[in-house]
């Protein structure tokens, strides 16, 4: 409205990079402890709005200001599922299968990431039209930050209670990793090929709430399937328990890419024109950062090693990524990111093995992670 105040203030930008970091290095830890990471969208919505409650005292509460400070806090939990479900495949290879894969320079690993959010964000950014203002797609952890925005400016029990609830899970996720870390594990039931173990996790339990009912039971019912179905049968057949892991673990990515694509194909597709109808009336200021950003992306890709038609192909990969990945965001609050660039990766591994050139993985590491 027109008499509110900006919401992009130097006080919210300095709580957006601080926040961003303790989130990058926090989100990187969850994702490697539990292999998926929850949207950091709500947690800096809480802690964007105390600090800034606390910083403004008497004032009213900005609630622009804390929604730019929480979006900025945010991008440090994703960037870190960017490089965490990526890059640590080099250690896993060259450990597991005696590869000798070069480990990046750190500086122009922060290049590439910094470049790669920054093209995804010029796509996405349009796409808000489409599936937000039109479709009115749920995004569910976005919902549910809104609504700790309006709570924010009201205050009151409700608000309270939720950060009881928050300092609670707190201490019980502390006594939980420091007491019993591996969790509860049904031994009597391996014989029979079965692996259970009970890890109480107050983040996915709460994070399956926002997600719904659908979207909670897909989840519980692919691990059902995967833990005590599949794996039971084909170890009673004689497979080793790791290769049954692996079998189910394959089968769960070529689901969810099958699915990618065929959305891609059955939805994007179709409608293209209109879902990038947007970008049309961006301005010029749009049509000016794209390039730049796309030139300084081939650039980053080409200086790290990467060959140029491959360098090429990632960043087109990008823009065919990008509307699928926000159309599952917007319906399941799921962005199998990861996933999608091991596919883009894998289209481009084929197109250069096809015409007998050379493409090392570690382009395809960097091509996966960009």
């Amino acid at each position: 409205m027109a008499n509110e105040k900006a919401g992009f203030t130097v006080r919210a930008a300095i709580i957006a990079v601080a926040l961003s970091l303790f989130l990058l290095a926090s989100s990187s830890y969850i994702a490697i402890k539990i292999g998926a990471l929850p949207w950091p969208i709500i947690f800096s919505v809480i802690v964007s709005g105390g600090i800034i409650k606390l910083l403004s005292r008497s004032q009213r509460l900005n609630v622009h200001e804390i929604n730019v400070a929480q979006a900025g806090a945010s991008i440090g939990g994703l960037v870190a599922a960017g490089i965490v479900f990526t890059v640590p495949g080099i250690i896993y290879l060259n450990q597991t299968q005696n590869l000798d894969i070069a480990w990046t320079n750190p500086y122009l690993l922060g290049l590439l990431t910094a470049v790669a959010g920054l093209l995804g964000i010029l796509l996405s950014v349009p796409l808000k039209y489409t599936f937000v203002d039109e479709e009115q797609l749920p995004y569910p952890a976005g919902t549910a930050g809104a609504e700790l925005l309006k709570l924010g400016q009201t205050g009151g029990r409700q608000l309270f209670f939720i950060l009881l609830c928050g300092a609670g899970a707190a201490v019980f996720a502390l006594v939980r990793d420091i007491y019993f870390p591996a969790g509860f594990t049904f031994t009597a039931l391996t014989l029979l090929g079965i692996y259970v173990a009970i890890i109480p996790l107050p983040l996915a339990v709460s994070m399956g709430y926002i997600l719904g009912k659908r979207t909670g039971l897909a989840w519980f019912g692919g691990a059902v399937i995967g833990w005590l179905m599949i794996i039971p049968w084909l170890t009673q057949r004689g497979l080793a328990f790791e290769s049954t892991k692996a079998i189910v673990q394959n089968l769960g990515m070529g689901m969810v890419l099958g699915a990618g694509i065929g959305f891609f194909v059955s939805y994007i597709i179709p409608r293209i024109r209109r879902i990038f109808a947007p970008m049309l009336k961006s301005g010029g200021l749009y049509f000016r950062l794209l390039p730049l950003i796309v030139f300084l992306s081939l650039a980053v890709l080409l200086f790290i090693g990467v060959p140029f038609w491959a360098a090429s192909l990632a960043v087109f990969g990008v823009f065919i990524m990008v509307p699928v990945a926000a159309r599952m965001t917007g319906e399941t609050n799921i962005d199998p990111l990861e996933q999608f660039g091991i596919f883009i990766g894998l289209v481009i591994a084929f197109v250069y093995n096809y015409a007998a050139q050379d493409l090392s993985m570690f382009s395809l590491f960097m091509i996966v992670t960009f």
